[in-house]
């Protein structure tokens, strides 16, 4: 069963302690990429000045001990307990010191580990030739890292056409590492294609650090950032932190600015809260990894005041985004919220708001929403700039949208939230809502259920052709779906609804605009 209801993982960092006491675990602090490699270099640089370099994105260290990466025809096993701090680099070359321009155009590289000499390869690797990496030509050569556990977390080629065929493998039992066989023509790997051809003296390079774009770099910079070149990434998001109501806690939405934003989910991401305050992202921190599963944005509520790092990565495994933010410490409005409560009557919704003001609020907005997690600006509420009590009543039209709250801001920009509101209907009316109708992107399910039950849920076309169909749990209370229509052309369609327990059934008609 397909359903589409979005998942927002909310998190209040205490519960966070304890059930991440699985050990803030390697898997759960950081995400490491292969970031650049040089595959043939140039001419007056030996074989050995091969290199490839790893980045930890972030947001906390990662364990690579007992990493393995490999071309296919070798195997090179991290050493145990290597610690790969964020936002650094680790590089694998052929020699101790990698000399300039070969793999850094401005200065001479210390490589952190010489596979011809770690004792840690799969087997002797030719210091002459093609060495590590197959040279030139059309070779198709292949980079795959595996974890400590033996599972693929990057994997990326030349050109997918030219895969070259790969040898069974069993990896070196080197440093207390465990060692595993593989063959990776027998294995399932997603790889990343970097659609570069080959050039003699040029590594290969994401533009930015843990991009989607690659590019034949005449510059290589082993050891550093990809940006020195003036790049920016092929994904733009923006960032936004709200605190709630109580001061206590506040909200982080991460919002997809480049077109179609919905191609880039699920989305997962790694956030990292500091907890010991000492302003460093370490072990003895606290790390939880998440899904968001509808564009346009990663949404975080009710997480505790302080400082955050947070790796975001979209569902092609590349355009990793990495945000720094801080919630709090929070200063108090003059705006006081004394009551925020609502009531839908029908075709309506009754709304009564008491505050109390020091003539410094600037905005006072009702924003609705149909998930309780996605809100949008309704309406704008007239209220007096004045000292003291205001009352205010408002009425409005009721539609799909059944949460509210409200967003109340000051002469200086700061917006504070009041309590959300979930306003169910009381005079009977609780048959299943679809809205928004005109809808685009999206069209939400909503229905204050009695009892559990099954909604099969079909969207036809009016010549009666099926083109969705999917059967929803609705249980106890309220329910809310979001079904994505983003294939669905502009036009008319038609809903049907039926419940298969109760046999109640529903037809409507609706505008993709």
């Amino acid at each position: 069963m397909n359903t589409y209801a979005k998942t927002r993982k909310c998190f209040i960092i205490p519960i966070l302690a304890v059930f991440l006491a699985l050990g803030n675990s390697s898997q759960a602090q950081g995400r490491v990429v292969i970031n650049e490699f040089m595959a043939w270099p140039g001419e007056a640089c030996a074989v050995t000045a091969e290199f490839i370099e790893l980045k930890n994105l972030g947001p906390g260290p990662v364990n690579i001990g007992c990493y393995v990466i490999t071309d296919g025809d070798f195997s090179i096993t991290i050493p145990a307990n290597t610690i790969l701090q964020p936002d650094s680099f680790y590089v694998l070359g052929g020699q101790n010191i990698i000399n300039a321009p070969c793999a850094n155009i401005n200065k001479n590289v210390t490589v952190h580990l010489n596979w011809n000499t770690c004792g840690c390869t799969s087997g002797p690797i030719p210091t002459t030739n093609d060495g590590f990496m197959t040279d030139g030509g059309s070779a198709g050569e292949q980079l795959v890292l595996f974890n400590a556990a033996g599972i693929v977390i990057d994997a990326v080629v030349r050109k997918i056409e030219s895969l070259e065929s790969a040898n069974t493998i069993t990896t070196a039992a080197a440093g207390g590492c465990s060692p595993f066989t593989f063959d990776l023509d027998n294995l399932t790997i997603k790889y990343e294609e970097i659609g570069e051809s080959q050039g003699r003296g040029n590594s290969f390079a994401r533009i930015v650090d843990g991009d989607c774009k690659w590019e034949k770099e005449s510059w290589q910079n082993a050891g550093e950032t990809n940006k020195n070149n003036g790049a920016t990434s092929t994904l733009s998001m923006t960032m936004l932190t709200t605190l709630n109501v109580n001061c206590v806690t506040g909200n982080a939405v991460f919002t997809v600015t480049s077109p179609s934003p919905a191609t880039y989910f699920p989305m997962t991401y790694t956030l990292g809260y500091d907890n010991n305050q000492d302003g460093q992202f370490s072990s003895q921190d606290i790390y939880a990894n998440g899904t968001d599963s509808t564009s346009p944005g990663v949404e975080l509520s009710n997480l505790s005041l302080g400082k955050y790092n947070i790796v975001i990565e979209p569902v092609a495994g590349c355009n990793q985004q990495f945000f720094t933010f801080e919630l709090g410490p929070c200063a108090t409005m003059d705006i006081k919220l004394k009551e925020f409560i609502g009531q839908n009557i029908g075709k309506y919704n009754r709304f009564h708001i008491v505050l109390e003001t020091d003539n410094d609020m600037k905005l006072l907005q009702l924003e609705s929403s149909l998930d309780g997690s996605n809100f949008l600006k309704s309406s704008s509420l007239p209220f007096e700039k004045r000292k003291g009590l205001q009352s205010i009543q408002f009425h409005q039209e009721s539609g799909g949208n059944q949460f509210f709250r409200l967003a109340m801001t000051d002469i200086n920009g700061k917006v504070q939230y009041s309590n959300i509101l979930h306003l169910v209907n009381t005079t009977g009316d609780n048959g299943i809502k679809i809205a928004p109708n005109t809808f685009h992107d999206f069209l939400g399910i909503s229905e204050y259920g009695n009892r559990e039950d099954v909604l099969e849920v079909k969207i036809l076309s009016t010549a009666g052709q099926l083109l969705i169909h999917e059967k929803l749990a609705l249980k106890t209370g309220q329910n809310n779906y979001r079904l994505i229509t983003t294939k669905l052309p502009k036009g008319i369609y038609i809903v049907q609804l039926k419940k298969q327990v109760s046999g109640e059934s529903q037809i409507s008609r609706i505008i993709k605009n």
